[in-house]
């Protein structure tokens, strides 16, 4: 569970707890772990009866024999684990299969499904319509709440809440995910999908794929712009036509700050 400062207003429905800390986003989902604990506890309910079956018992103890650590007890020892698993009752076995469902789950403690996110300084390199490798990584870039600037900021990112960061037009950046429990998070600088291309929209299709799958995909480089090529995430000077939102509209109302970076609430969907 995130325990850095929290960012935004509360979440809506179906929406991460916000956080950040150490440089990084974290992003707490209770309501996924409340639905997570009701399927386990429906799941138990299911298939205890059959656990507590006498064949159930017999191919317990047959698998306990089975195991090496066990054939290597005395007989005295092995006679007290076979004993053991014979007069279990029922609320014994009910609670090590719930222990057991809980920590399979990942919600054998009291943490949240959760997904961390950093956004890593890189070199930027030269826009000269060449193919170049991509850079190595030079660290996270330093994240700030926009509550530490209430002289400065904007009143409208005052009111919504997030994060700035400095970053150099020289600089590029990649972002970095981390997560346990699958999260579909959407990528879109100026309102522009970074994954497809598209305008932004808050939905999730399953096609075309048009948002990032954690933890299958631990990072994302830039915008897609063809079969294994993206353009970096750089930064820009608004106004002059060159940003991910100007260049087709020749506006900026989305350029939250100059990489033209905006930071949403990313939404974790629950699959049954």
């Amino acid at each position: 569970m995130a325990t850095g400062r929290r960012l935004f207003p509360e979440p809506q429905a179906g929406l991460g707890s916000p956080a950040y800390e150490d440089d990084h986003l974290s992003f707490t989902f209770p309501e996924i772990a409340r639905q997570l604990r009701a399927r386990v506890e429906r799941q138990i309910g299911h298939v205890l009866p059959e656990f507590l079956r006498p064949e159930e018992r017999t191919a317990l103890l047959a698998e306990l024999e089975s195991r090496w650590g066990f054939q290597q007890l005395d007989g005295e020892a092995q006679d007290r684990h076979r004993l053991r698993v014979l007069t279990l009752t029922a609320d014994e076995i009910e609670a090590a299969l719930r222990t057991a469902a809980l920590r399979a789950a990942g919600l054998h403690d009291a943490s949240f499904p959760a997904l961390t996110i950093a956004f890593q300084r890189t070199l930027r390199i030269p826009d000269d319509g060449r193919t170049y490798p991509l850079p190595a990584g030079l660290g996270a870039f330093p994240l700030r709440s926009l509550d530490d600037f209430p002289a400065t900021a904007p009143a409208s990112w005052l009111q919504r809440g997030g994060v700035v960061m400095p970053m150099y037009e020289s600089e590029a950046l990649w972002i970095s995910f981390s997560a346990w429990y699958p999260c579909a998070v959407k990528i879109a600088p100026g309102k522009v999908n970074a994954v497809s291309g598209e305008a932004w929209t808050a939905e999730l299709p399953s096609e075309p794929q048009d948002c990032v799958v954690v933890p299958g995909q631990p990072w994302r480089d830039g915008f897609s712009v063809g079969e294994g090529l993206i353009r970096q995430f750089v930064a820009l000077p608004l106004g002059a036509g060159d940003s991910i939102e100007e260049q087709p509209t020749g506006r900026t109302d989305h350029a939250d700050h100059p990489a033209g970076m905006r930071a949403g609430l990313p939404r974790a969907r629950f699959w049954n």
